[in-house]
């Protein structure tokens, strides 16, 4: 009897650091604006009579091949209680995995091809405002001031004592994307290449876990001396 009352006292000061564990979740919520181009060759068209099916495109899409955007994550810090023990933490990033939507427009290209009737006139098209969709295809992140280029998750944030730091990244968003437009004049005896671009704003957050074991309070430790002194006790009386 009295070994089994000295193992649940042993039992008693393996479990209590653990119920003392503690765990916090800061998330720094930020956006990034990117502009994406269509090459000019994205969209051709020949206008020549409205009967004509090519000149009577209600609509033209011009597809962003791929567009980056570069932003800096500056560093953000903060403390868990005072005299606590920061047993693990980790950093990743959060962004939008479906498509994004914003603003557009589209317009002929500077380099059109030779006119149809090189005597007649030559109207080219014009298009309405436009939107965009853009999606995201990969993030790279690079420690400011280094030549290291990481993908995410990232990996263990900086500790020192009861602080966690993020640290200041550069980040790169890479992706594709499309530009629509509604055409408000089908143009006459045009034939050229159609260019676009379009805007968007990404959010994104960068989400910090951590995991700390604080100092337990005096009533802690006065609780645990005496749920000790009383198995004690009663290992003696057995």
């Amino acid at each position: 009897m009295q070994t089994a009352n000295y193992f649940a006292t042993i039992i008693l000061l393996t479990l209590s650091p653990a119920a003392l564990a503690n765990s916090i979740q800061f998330t720094v919520n930020s956006s990034v604006a990117v502009t994406g181009y269509s090459p000019n060759d994205s969209y051709w068209g020949y206008y020549a009579t409205l009967p004509d099916a090519f000149g009577t495109t209600p609509t033209v899409n011009a597809g962003i091949q791929s567009f980056g955007a570069d932003t800096i994550f500056s560093n953000v810090s903060f403390s868990v209680p005072a005299g606590s023990v920061i047993t693990s933490a980790t950093m990743n990033l959060v962004f939008p995995n479906g498509s994004i939507d914003g603003t557009g427009s589209v317009g002929p290209a500077s380099e059109n091809l030779p006119q149809p009737d090189p005597n007649g006139p030559h109207i080219p098209p014009t298009f309405g405002p436009g939107t965009s969709v853009f999606s995201i295809n990969d993030v790279f992140l690079q420690g400011n001031g280094t030549s290291s280029e990481y993908n995410f998750p990232l990996y263990t944030p900086f500790i020192n004592g009861d602080e966690v730091s993020t640290g200041t990244w550069d980040l790169e968003f890479i992706g594709q994307g499309y530009v629509f437009a509604p055409v408000t004049v089908q143009g006459y005896n045009w034939d050229g290449y159609i260019g676009g671009e379009g805007q968007a704003t990404i959010p994104y957050s960068v989400q910090i876990d951590v995991n700390y074991t604080p100092v337990p309070e005096p009533p802690g430790f006065v609780l645990l001396a005496t749920a000790m002194i009383g198995l004690v006790s009663v290992a003696r009386r057995s």
